[in-house]
């Protein structure tokens, strides 16, 4: 369960200047603030939306979804943009692991994960992976086209914790990348990590 503990100060360039909403997700050991036009989505939502895509793309991994959240003014819920959250105790990562990160190569596994994904998903690029030591974040970019929707982007930020990550995938039409950039970003760095859990 969250809960909305406080108006942030946080000053949120979006439009013009407005206010942000701090939220505690104390199960989970972290806090973070959301644009004041923002809104979390229901856990009843979150559940329907993983299990739509846990039967369109029967054949890729399957993650739960923890949390996601997505502007007040969407006509519909997961409408573009939102955000979703996935807490992954997957264990720490460790330094050699952050040394590799430049290793990976997408090019040679897109053809693999779009076949996963049923097709549904074409024309896919990742920007290499980019390691924050300050914010000990992992960052990476996603663009693709997707069925029925047209050209995608999303940006990936891997926030560190002791016992893996969490994970945010924060998606937008790509006409929008622009717009809503920043306020992805300022999400992202805006997670405070309970001490325990804090990557050391």
């Amino acid at each position: 369960m969250t809960k909305i503990i406080a108006l942030c100060g946080s000053v949120w360039l979006i439009c013009g200047i407005s206010f942000g909403t701090t939220i505690e997700f104390s199960k989970d050991g972290f806090v973070l603030t959301i644009p004041s036009n923002w809104i979390e989505i229901p856990q009843k939502q979150v559940a329907i939306k993983a299990a739509l895509l846990s039967s369109t793309y029967p054949n890729a991994p399957h993650e739960s979804i923890d949390h996601a959240f997505q502007p007040k003014s969407n006509a519909r819920w997961f409408d573009y943009p939102y955000i979703i959250v996935q807490i992954k105790n997957t264990g720490r990562v460790t330094e050699k692991q952050l040394k590799e990160l430049n290793r990976f190569s997408f090019d040679s596994t897109k053809g693999k994960i779009e076949k996963q994904l049923n097709d549904q998903m074409s024309k896919s690029q990742m920007a290499a992976f980019t390691y924050d030591v300050a914010h000990k974040i992992i960052w990476s970019e996603l663009t693709a086209n997707v069925q029925n929707e047209g050209k995608m982007y999303s940006l990936v930020g891997a926030v560190l914790t002791a016992n893996g990550s969490i994970s945010f995938y924060c998606s937008c039409r790509y006409t929008t990348m622009k717009r809503y950039y920043y306020v992805f970003q300022d999400i992202i760095y805006s997670v405070a990590i309970s001490e325990q859990l804090k990557y050391k």
